[in-house]
């Protein structure tokens, strides 16, 4: 017997050289560690563990149970009734030109990431008809200015099967200024629609 990665424990038949996992442990551990960066749908405050509340019902998380070197920033919306239902990242800010190549090379090795995991998404760049900053330099400014829509997404709604009760998913950039930026990354949940509604009768109740 000996202890793998994540504590499973195997059992090893030296004559055959395979592996056999116990049932019981595998289940219990996945679920205990399902969903983005391992937080689940309908999680609560008492489930993992939050920081500052930076916006309404939106946490810090602090220590995520499942965390990734390009994304060191994570919080989540969490609600009262529906739990988590809305969690966003924000990358490393990475140091580029106006042509924003660092920030693309960073974005196109995410994507493919998330590509692997979760199929092909709706890929979109566009450029506002008559912005000023249209220049190849002029890409990070563009951004900036909201001139240009550079973004992909994976969604339930384009027939894709996103497991772990995700609706939809969206990887961007965000602009800093000419010189910087980051890579961002938000999952939606099946139960959004619901928080946001019990946010607004929470808000509606103070009337």
């Amino acid at each position: 017997f000996w202890l793998g990665k994540y504590g499973i424990i195997f059992a090893r038949d030296n004559k055959f050289s395979q592996f056999y996992g116990f049932e019981i442990l595998l289940i219990k551990k996945i679920l205990s560690m399902s969903g983005p960066f391992g937080i689940k749908q309908g999680a609560t405050k008492n489930d993992i563990q939050v920081g500052e509340e930076i916006s309404r019902f939106l946490y810090v998380i602090p220590e995520v149970p499942k965390p990734h070197s390009a994304f060191p920033s994570v919080c989540a919306q969490i609600t009262p009734e529906n739990g988590v239902s809305f969690i966003r990242a924000l990358g490393n800010l990475i140091q580029t030109s106006g042509t924003g190549l660092e920030i693309k090379s960073e974005f196109n090795k995410i994507s493919e990431k998330l590509t692997k995991t979760y199929g092909m998404p709706q890929l979109i760049d566009s450029f506002n008809e008559g912005g000023l900053y249209s220049d190849y330099n002029d890409w990070m400014d563009s951004i900036a200015n909201k001139e240009r829509q550079f973004f992909a997404f994976w969604s339930k709604n384009n027939g894709l099967q996103l497991p772990n009760n995700l609706n939809s998913i969206a990887l961007g950039v965000l602009v800093e200024d000419t010189w910087q930026g980051n890579v961002y990354l938000e999952y939606t949940f099946d139960n959004f629609d619901n928080a946001v509604k019990e946010m607004d009768e929470l808000e509606d109740d103070a009337l």
